[in-house]
């Protein structure tokens, strides 16, 4: 875990709601010239704590009305692997988490159709269960990671 100050935390907030932010406006907000800005961005990105910056897309908006969970319990390891293999190759797929309980993934997919999601459906089929969960709508779709409260 990396030791993050107050600024740190603060440049995080910033950076997670916009991070097309230039430094000297990070730096306005923070209280620190744009070179300090700078200088802590890097280290954040060199110790692993910023691992990317991407622009945030509404999947129906770019053709992909549908949207599901996956979670598929597998019958053991090897057909675990291949699940997040398929998972992997599979470019409508947007995450794979490997988890504990009565799921092994619980994979997040968007697709052009209903129909569209059977093919990839009856591939891990092959290497566990599935149960779909289709998204009817997305309350909080997304959210910046806040400071843990020391005190939970």
């Amino acid at each position: 875990m990396a030791d993050l100050d107050e600024i740190d935390w603060h440049l995080l907030e910033l950076l997670q709601t916009d991070a097309r932010m230039g430094f000297r406006e990070l730096g306005r907000q923070v209280g620190l010239t744009p070179p300090a800005v700078a200088s802590r961005v890097r280290r954040l990105e060199s110790a692993g704590v910023i691992v990317g910056y991407s622009a945030r897309l509404d999947p129906a908006m770019v053709g992909y009305p549908v949207e599901a969970f996956i979670h598929v319990a597998s019958t053991g390891r090897r057909q675990s692997y291949a699940i997040a293999n398929e998972a992997s190759h599979e470019h409508r797929v947007l995450e794979d988490h490997r988890v504990a309980g009565q799921s092994d993934h619980v994979i997040r997919m968007v697709a052009e159709s209903l129909s569209a999601l059977e093919p990839f459906i009856d591939t891990i089929n092959e290497s566990g269960r599935p149960t779909t969960s289709l998204v009817f709508s997305s309350p909080k779709r997304w959210a910046p990671i806040r400071r843990p409260d020391p005190q939970a």
